[in-house]
């Protein structure tokens, strides 16, 4: 079993920025020489229609206390203008999922999910692929396309790539597939699980069509995969909810675990997560979004708290043994 040390809040929106106003989602590591940083999503409300359009900041922080901010990047990194061109796949928002530096082209891209509109359901995701020759301070979309066109099997959604090279040829992805758009109240909401898909460069995927990682749930959420390897075991933590939170433990976002010793079969065991909410705080009412990071001797876990991290993010350090 895990033990993670909870070490703080490291960001939260606030009324007073320009694009930060609401939310701090997703935070995704990349750990520099002298540095860690962490891209994340929050958002602001149209002065059009008054609905959500998010984007993708980072904050550059100490890599030996990542509670000590050195630097806030408060433009978006990508669709600077505001949004994106009108009938695009990212139009009204962008989150991160993973962030690979591309050794052999010195670029560091940027795998997203963009965010459109629908006449039938509240909204559309899909999966798409930015690059950067600036060191991640600005991103330009690879295609004007997602990088994963719908499958036959699971065709509603596709969001949060959670993208890892673990070597070459072998690009793997973890995304959430959506699988049903669930009606409560004449509320509509998607449910999605952990769908995996397969590269050689990066770029071409080929889709497993197969959920990862079995439900526990009746109508169970997953997303938001992060996977490291350890004593020659791959180690996944993810989130997981009901599809309609509330106040009760099973339906507000947790943060899950699987292990798997060829990164196909998985075997879950919620128990050895060794995270949970807090007794108060930013983050007592839910955690999200895991992404778990080597840093030097240190393993550091960046996490989502309550209400989709409505209040921010923050970290925790494993324990050692």
């Amino acid at each position: 079993m895990f033990k993670w040390n909870k070490k703080g809040q490291i960001w939260a929106p606030s009324a007073d920025k320009k694009w930060a106003k609401e939310y701090g989602q997703n935070p995704n590591a990349l750990v520099l020489k002298d540095r860690i940083r962490i891209y994340f999503s929050s958002r602001r409300k149209s002065e059009l229609d008054g609905k959500y359009i998010s984007y993708i900041f980072f904050v550059d922080v100490d890599k030996n206390n990542p509670s000590q901010v050195l630097a806030v990047h408060e433009e978006p990194i990508l669709n600077t203008e505001g949004q994106g061109e009108e009938g695009s796949f990212d139009q009204f928002g962008t989150m991160p999922g993973s962030l690979i530096f591309h050794e052999e082209k010195q670029e560091l891209w940027l795998y997203y999910v963009g965010w459109s509109r629908s006449n039938t359901t509240p909204y559309k995701w899909a999966n798409g692929l930015a690059i950067s020759k600036d060191e991640g301070l600005t991103f330009e979309k690879a295609a004007a396309e997602p990088i994963i066109s719908k499958h036959y099997e699971y065709p509603y959604l596709h969001a949060c790539p959670r993208v890892f090279n673990f070597g070459k040829n072998n690009w793997q992805m973890w995304y959430a597939g959506g699988i049903e758009w669930f009606e409560s109240d004449g509320v509509k909401n998607p449910i999605y699980v952990l769908m995996h898909a397969h590269s050689e460069d990066g770029l071409n995927w080929k889709l497993s069509g197969r959920q990862t990682i079995a439900s526990v749930l009746n109508k169970e959420c997953q997303s938001s995969a992060s996977v490291i390897k350890f004593d020659n075991l791959y180690h996944m933590f993810f989130s997981y909810r009901d599809v309609i939170p509330n106040q009760d433990y099973h339906k507000q976002y947790r943060v899950g675990y699987a292990s798997s010793k060829d990164l196909i079969h998985w075997e879950r065991d919620d128990s050895k997560a060794g995270i949970d909410v807090s007794a108060a705080g930013w983050d007592s009412v839910a955690i999200c979004y895991p992404h778990v990071v080597n840093v030097g001797e240190k393993i550091y876990m960046f996490y989502s708290g309550s209400q989709y991290g409505c209040a921010g993010f923050g970290y925790a350090e494993l324990e050692n043994d």
